[in-house]
């Protein structure tokens, strides 16, 4: 069969310039070689992937769904690339083919593959339906010389399987660099606390790389989330906040969507919703609802998490808490995309930026919809603007935007965590002068660390008035000398007696304070 170009002149896309990169590394990946691609979603690797194939003499591409090998086939077809489709009923003898990995993983018709010499096979989505199968038909094809190009939007692996066999990221472009270079809608992150929802008793996965997992003999997270009153808490969050604009809901269970779509109902909004359990056509006329704006709401179970292209939806709704990075950023990359053609054709990101502003899709908005406990392992939207961050920072940056009910920002959450990063350095400067006066170094005095109540009120960003010294040791350690004294008068007297000669600035500091308040003379 003739091998056309990919894109006839008229449907030809431009490329941008963070693409016409990709291809120039994934190009530096050779015969018998792997690479990983990580762009953000909605960041056009489908169109890279087309010019990829385009390329090579011959290609297979790995979908993980059957539905996405049809939707991939279907759009590669429609840019002129004639491609084949390797999938039940469909057999490829072209030179360019599609196919899910169920469709050739473990099976006779894979074999064709390994046999036919391929120069490159692209793996889409590669953190998804990932197996030792799949896994030993990529190393077989890459011992004949094809080069393997993985894809994906959510890298978090580390130490696993799939890092072992790519080994090595070619390109990365993550949705805080995407959003910063105005390619991406900008969003505001809420917290939203169900306070019947207390999941601290539940377990990490995989040492962090899964999901969270019930305690034993415990309730399963689907069922936790389907209680009646978790469910009328995030009913009411949905009702209160969708604004009539277009709102996709992620629940962790069929039961919870049911009875959720149920109790938006009760309220006087009717919803779409799409789930396993129910048959194409009746998915295929929900989503039609929604998309045609008959519905604003979608409540769906897995369905929209990946391959969910409609670059309207302004708000997502997480009322299926994670702690799997992979989840969590493909469920808010369902709201990430601008408007189709707000950014065509802008050539700096300040121009891009002002174009998203000025359109029907300013920003998008995503409600983190939490448990009591707050639990800093439970991924939100602050893993994502701080990707590439200590943990430790991390941390505190999301418990200190935790309150916020104005909702946060990409620009909110820079400002805290380059505060929080200086508040950091000075507690582990503290640190190591008190385990300097422990071991009888000697060292300057005068310096200070700004301690709070991580679960107080919330603070405004401004930087703290108070500067001064702070307790070093004991029940109130990082407390300010000022609010240690008024929490416990006594203990500071005490802490006071206990010091040693070599802690004497420190000793003058409380006492100046004490003497300030009026406590002794």
């Amino acid at each position: 069969m003739t091998h056309l170009p990919l894109f006839d002149e008229p449907t030809r896309l431009p490329l941008r310039d963070y693409q016409h990169t990709m291809l120039d590394r994934v190009a530096l990946i050779k015969p018998g070689e792997a690479g990983l691609v990580v762009a953000a979603t909605g960041l056009g690797k489908g169109e890279v992937a087309g010019r990829i194939m385009e390329q090579s003499s011959s290609a297979l591409m790995l979908v993980p769904f059957k539905d996405l090998s049809k939707q991939m086939a279907s759009r590669l077809r429609s840019r002129g690339l004639m491609v084949g489709l390797e999938q039940a009923e469909n057999v490829s003898d072209d030179p360019h083919t599609v196919a899910c990995y169920a469709s050739v993983i473990g099976r006779e018709r894979g074999q064709k593959f390994l046999n036919m010499g391929l120069e490159t096979c692209i793996v889409d989505e590669v953190h998804i339906g990932y197996s030792e199968a799949s896994l030993r038909f990529l190393g077989q094809l890459k011992e004949n010389g094809c080069r393997i190009i993985g894809m994906t939007a959510t890298p978090e692996r580390s130490g696993d399987p799939i890092t072992d066999f790519y080994q090595k990221v070619v390109f990365n472009y993550g949705i805080p660099s995407a959003t910063r270079d105005g390619w991406l809608c900008e969003a505001k992150s809420w917290i939203m606390v169900v306070e019947s929802l207390d999941l601290s008793d539940f377990n990490l996965a995989y040492g962090g790389h899964g999901d969270i997992t019930p305690p034993k003999n415990g309730d399963s997270l689907a069922k936790l989330m389907a209680k009646e009153q978790t469910v009328q808490c995030i009913a009411s969050s949905v009702y209160q906040h969708y604004d009539n604009k277009p709102s996709i809901v992620f629940c962790a269970g069929v039961n919870q969507a049911n009875r959720l779509r149920e109790c938006l109902h009760d309220r006087g909004l009717e919803s779409s919703i799409v789930h396993s359990r129910m048959d194409k056509a009746e998915r295929g006329q929900h989503l039609s609802d929604f998309e045609s704006g008959l519905h604003s709401v979608i409540i769906n179970v897995g369905c929209l998490t990946v391959g969910y292209d409609f670059p309207p939806a302004s708000k997502v709704f997480l009322a299926r808490p994670t702690a799997s990075r992979s989840r969590f950023t493909q469920m808010v990359g369902r709201c990430t995309r601008p408007l189709k053609g707000v950014v065509d054709g802008k050539q700096t990101p300040e121009e891009r930026k002002q174009a998203i502003a000025e359109s029907g899709k300013p920003y998008f908005e995503i409600f983190d919809i939490t448990d009591s406990s707050r639990r800093c392992d439970l991924l939100s939207s602050i893993d994502l603007w701080l990707e590439g961050k200590p943990m430790e920072l991390v941390d505190r940056v999301k418990r200190r935007v935790m309150n916020n009910t104005s909702g946060v920002s990409v620009e909110d959450v820079d400002e805290v965590a380059e505060y929080e990063e200086e508040i950091l350095k000075k507690e582990k400067a503290a640190a190591t002068a008190a385990e300097l006066r422990r071991s009888g170094g000697v060292i300057s005095a005068g310096f200070g660390v700004y301690g709070r109540d991580q679960f107080a009120e919330r603070e405004e960003i401004d930087k703290p008035k108070y500067r001064g010294w702070h307790i070093l040791w004991g029940k109130l350690k990082g407390w300010p000398l000022p609010e240690a004294i008024t929490k416990d008068f006594q203990w500071v007297q005490w802490h006071l007696t206990k010091l040693r000669p070599k802690d004497e600035a420190y000793a003058s500091a409380i006492v100046r304070e004490l003497r300030k308040q009026g406590r002794i003379k």
